[in-house]
């Protein structure tokens, strides 16, 4: 993840007395040499050109603020109705073909859309992230270090609380102000995950972080282990309210914290269930999972070899351990079960229907933390003992942060699109993230929704969606996957290479970027692992100042 004062192609420090050289056009990107600055053109262009907030007019050819586009296709940029006759002749014949697929998509995307009206969850329950986890509010690089006003983020969709504690693990010790989460998910088995594991740490603190990462991703527990999490859900099963049980810092409608009860009971009796059966409940899912042999063969290729051995071992055992720490894992992880209560509400909303292992195979521990901050934290041969302290280091700065008592955290079971009537009436956000929403409700709808709750006083107020799985809904698919296949290595090579570090890890299976930015302000995240199978992303940012927006693909 990018940080102040590293240089933007290698992560070198480059503040006083080392060199530090800013990007003459956009002045955001700053190097640690001229070697870096000239590397990085190519990858650097699509931020700088939004950061200066400047575009050439296909006119005239000047570069400048304030240019309008073309009213058909977006695509190109005029100074004025003069400019924009004397392009026309040249512009006429990509204009008409950019409107004429705009239009033909937007139809396929409209029938995408009806369809899922009927259907308002997904197919999975997303314990895990299936991105790596971001520092939602990163002071340094936007508002600054010495913020002093309190700060509020919308996190929609939710999911794991990954980005939640990495933020908090990231927040610089010298804010002091109130720092309010308002998390919101669908599934009443992710919310009752992520409110547990939040209580966990809140209640037990840095001493927890171990358990709490065995929890969260391992299928074997402790005895020790198996016990707190028992203890846990029984104090939370039997509190009269949550805000009552945290003093303060948790918060849900009662009606909401009921259906979180029932997760947390359905767990509680699992707890005392014999047998592997977790365990095989995911050996056989991966077994009827289309692809599941390539995917994992696909993934052990492209990863460092000195990882496959003990990568493998996840595929086979899943516990995030190395072999030498795993003594006494006696008891299965019933927390990893789960329903899809939506859709079950839909099929027949008064049967009861069993927990069971549903977590998607596509989905892996390594996907949700970026292999880059975790080999600079503590590297290994052993991948699962990388991941299994990095994250228990994020964990323990986490809880040293909601020790300060500054932390707030609201929860919202509800479809996203329906939150608002729930929110504070008078609050404004900082942040309103909404994951990958947008696959599956209109941009436009987010947008609507969201924009009136971003706080306009602050100018790096940002509203964040992104796209996983828009490419499945054109006929690029099968192209894009081919083009991935042959250019990626090319392509990353070009991306990554520094003079310092020629032999950057090269993602396979596309290059995992994204990047916001809102006057002149910016956090981004990137991985060097790769994606289990080849996906796309998109992310669309909205500013609270102004309406640059800015898209990634890879």
């Amino acid at each position: 993840m990018l940080k102040k004062d590293k240089c933007w192609r290698c992560d070198t420090i480059c503040s006083s007395p080392s060199p530090k050289i800013p990007c003459s056009r956009c002045g955001v990107a700053s190097y640690c040499s001229d070697g870096c600055k000239r590397s990085d053109v190519f990858r650097h262009q699509v931020d700088c050109q939004t950061a200066v907030l400047k575009r050439r007019c296909s006119g005239c050819g000047k570069e400048k603020t304030g240019l309008k586009s073309c009213g058909s296709c977006g695509q190109a940029w005029y100074c004025d109705k003069e400019c924009q006759k004397k392009s026309w002749p040249t512009h006429k014949v990509h204009c008409q073909l950019i409107s004429t697929k705009t239009e033909e998509l937007s139809r396929k995307l409209k029938s995408v859309y009806d369809f899922k009206k009927r259907i308002p969850s997904l197919g999975t329950v997303y314990y895990w992230g299936n991105t790596p986890a971001v520092d939602l509010i990163n002071l340094p690089l936007n508002e600054g270090c010495h913020y002093s006003n309190p700060l509020s983020i919308l996190a929609c969709g939710v999911g794991d609380p990954r980005n939640v504690v990495l933020s908090l693990s990231q927040l610089p010790g010298d804010y002091k102000e109130e720092l309010t989460f308002v998390l919101n998910d669908i599934s009443a088995c992710v919310m009752a995950r992520t409110v547990l594991i939040l209580y966990m740490l809140i209640k037990g603190g840095d001493q927890t972080a171990s358990s709490v990462t065995q929890m969260w991703y391992s299928l074997r527990l402790s005895e020790k282990d198996h016990q707190l999490v028992i203890s846990t859900l029984q104090e939370l099963i039997q509190a009269s309210s949550l805000e009552e049980l945290t003093r303060g810092t948790m918060k849900i409608e009662q009606d909401q914290l009921h259906k979180l009860v029932q997760v947390w009971r359905t767990w509680l009796d699992l707890s005392s269930r014999e047998g592997n059966w977790v365990t095989e409940a995911r050996r056989r899912m991966i077994e009827i999972y289309p692809g599941s042999e390539e995917g994992i063969d696909f993934y052990l290729k492209q990863i460092p070899k000195e990882h496959k051995e003990s990568a493998s071992d996840w595929f086979a055992k899943g516990i995030l351990l190395p072999k030498e720490s795993r003594k006494g894992l006696t008891h299965e992880n019933f927390t990893l079960t789960g329903n899809l209560d939506v859709f079950n509400r839909n099929e027949d909303p008064n049967k009861a229907f069993p927990f069971t292992y549903l977590i998607d195979q596509s989905v892996i521990p390594f996907t949700s933390w970026d292999y880059k901050d975790v080999k600079q934290f503590s590297y290994s041969a052993s991948i699962l003992k990388m991941y299994s302290q990095y994250v228990g280091h994020v964990l323990k700065k986490c809880a040293m942060t909601l020790a300060t008592g500054q932390v707030k955290f609201h929860f919202l079971l509800c479809n996203c699109v329906e939150m608002t009537s729930f929110l504070p009436p008078d609050r404004k956000y900082d942040r309103v993230t909404t994951s990958n929403i947008a696959d599956y409700v209109p941009l436009t709808s987010i947008l609507d929704m969201s924009k009136p709750l971003l706080n306009t006083v602050n100018p790096s107020a940002v509203i964040i969606t992104e796209f996983l799985n828009w490419v499945e809904h054109t006929n690029l698919t099968q192209k894009k996957n081919v083009f991935s296949i042959k250019c990626q290595k090319a392509f990353a090579k070009k991306s990554l290479k520094t003079p310092k570090i020629p032999q950057l890890p090269i993602p396979q299976g596309g290059l995992l970027l994204w990047i916001t930015m809102t006057t002149a302000k910016s956090w981004s995240s990137s991985s060097e692992l790769p994606w289990w199978y080849l996906k796309s992303r998109m992310s669309v940012i909205a500013g609270a100042h102004g309406s640059q927006w800015l898209t990634i693909t890879g």
